[in-house]
């Protein structure tokens, strides 16, 4: 499959990778007979999640994507601190009431970071390697 669709189908799928997380982490944190089963979580918080993980990664993934693919440092390492920093300063624009330096808000910054992390390893994941693995070798006279 061409490079071009493979990234297309990359930024497709990868953010919903993290709605499914989201979603079980939701339907597994409550105790049974309390709260929705997992059909019901799946139903509820996949396309929440999905809103907001579209919506960071056309944006601020996109942005992320183009860097560093003009400094030609595409890796799984590059891409997952990218996404694990652009996710983690998420929370801290919409939390900025006073409550800056409060543990539970580190909790959340350490979860958005992990969720944009692991979408950005699913992005890799799909789109393949940056290089083809078989290089020709060198001329003769080089």
């Amino acid at each position: 499959m061409p490079r071009r669709i493979r990234t297309w189908l990359a930024f497709a799928l990868a953010p919903l990778a993290a709605s499914l997380e989201v979603a079980m982490i939701q339907a597994t944190v409550r105790p049974a007979g309390e709260g929705p089963t997992w059909i019901d979580a799946f139903l509820m918080w996949v396309p929440l999640a999905s809103l907001d993980a579209y919506l960071l990664s056309y944006t601020l993934g996109l942005v992320g994507f183009a860097v560093l693919r003009a400094l030609r440092r595409e890796s799984i390492a590059a891409y997952a601190a990218v996404g694990a920093i652009v996710a983690g300063f998420v929370p801290l624009l919409f939390l900025f009431d006073g409550t800056m330096f409060a543990p539970k808000l580190a909790l959340v910054v350490v979860a958005f970071a992990l969720l944009g992390a692991s979408v950005a390893v699913t992005f890799c994941a799909i789109r393949g390697p940056s290089e083809s693995p078989i290089r020709p070798a060198p001329p003769e006279g080089a």
